[in-house]
């Protein structure tokens, strides 16, 4: 583990790096499409003053990974639109926890860290075929008390070209009604 956060540049602090590490990690092993994200990577994380908005932070995560036959349509051999949104969902949910974790006290606890979606919409631009390089990138949009929501683009860094972009929408999870 301790190799794979030491690789991710920006000026997000070494724990909350480990810790996203960590997130993405326990993905890969079970669970729905947990081959895709075994290869998924972590290459940077940063969090910076908006020079647009003095008031508010910019975060941004960049993930990499290579277009397998396991992502692909049947046919005509592209990425499939699902495996599309998929990485996402994953990758737009690590800029929220990296938020998280450089804005609060919040250590790596899953508990704490845990929201769910609300809306996730996405919009197909361009193909990606078997062997291509994906560069995705995640960058933040709005986080309030309880609604969040942060914008991710999935480029094609063998043919220059964005291949799928979705804005997420999440929120913590309400708590439990007591019974009566």
């Amino acid at each position: 583990m301790v190799e794979k956060y030491a690789k991710v540049t920006g000026n997000a602090p070494d724990d909350v790096k480990q810790c996203l590490c960590v997130f993405l990690s326990l993905g890969q092993t079970k669970g729905f499409a947990h081959e895709v994200l075994s290869r998924l990577s972590i290459s940077h994380v940063s969090l910076d003053a908006s020079p647009e908005q003095r008031t508010r932070d910019r975060f941004k995560v960049v993930c990499s990974l290579t277009v397998t036959e396991d992502m692909l349509d049947a046919t005509p051999g592209n990425m499939h639109g699902g495996c599309s949104a998929f990485i996402i969902d994953t990758c737009s949910s690590l800029g929220l926890v990296a938020y998280v974790l450089c804005k609060t006290t919040t250590s790596c606890d899953w508990v704490q860290l845990y929201t769910i979606s609300q809306t996730l919409d996405v919009m197909y631009h361009s193909s990606a075929f078997l062997g291509d390089g994906l560069e995705i990138v995640s960058t933040g949009v709005s986080v309030g008390a309880r609604a969040m929501s942060i914008r991710t683009e999935i480029w094609n860094t063998t043919r220059q070209c964005i291949v799928a972009s979705g804005v997420h929408l999440k929120m913590l999870p309400s708590s439990s009604r007591a019974k009566m």
